[in-house]
């Protein structure tokens, strides 16, 4: 027979017992909404992301613009009839020119990717990136 101490453990038991399963449907709970959660700011980001990819393609064809105008000033001849592809690789690496281009970017008010002026290596970046979207358009 059970006596009045064991029926006591037995009842505190069984009230342990559905705390800890009241707990664990409240964890799955906030462990789904956690997800719901994620998955709206994972979406969020990809839209930021998007747009930030955008406007990095916008500056690289403003730096190739700006590429092109000063080579068409520099030589004097018309750029539209060469093959001027190879701006956008690393081999590439007339550093006057790039110099020109973040000088001459700077002096119109173009503001830098990440705002401030213009340098030589993120003309070169913005060129290195133009040319690999191109060539991942020209694959695709």
């Amino acid at each position: 027979m059970a006596t009045g101490r064991e029926r006591e453990l037995a009842a505190q038991v069984e009230r342990l017992q559905a705390e800890v399963a009241r707990l664990q449907a409240e964890v799955a709970r906030l462990q789904e909404e956690l997800a719901r959660i994620g998955q709206g700011r994972r979406r969020q980001v990809e839209r930021a992301n998007a747009a930030r990819s955008a406007r990095s393609a916008a500056t690289d064809d403003l730096v190739f613009a700006a590429v092109l105008d000063e080579l068409q000033e520099r030589y004097e001849f018309d750029v539209s009839k060469v093959d001027l592809s190879m701006l956008g690789y690393p081999h590439f690496r007339d550093g006057h020119l790039h110099r020109a281009v973040a000088a001459a970017l700077n002096a119109k008010g173009v503001p830098a990717p990440r705002g401030g002026s213009w340098s030589t290596k993120q003309v070169t970046r913005a060129l290195v990136r133009r040319a690999e979207h191109r060539s991942a358009g020209e694959s695709a």
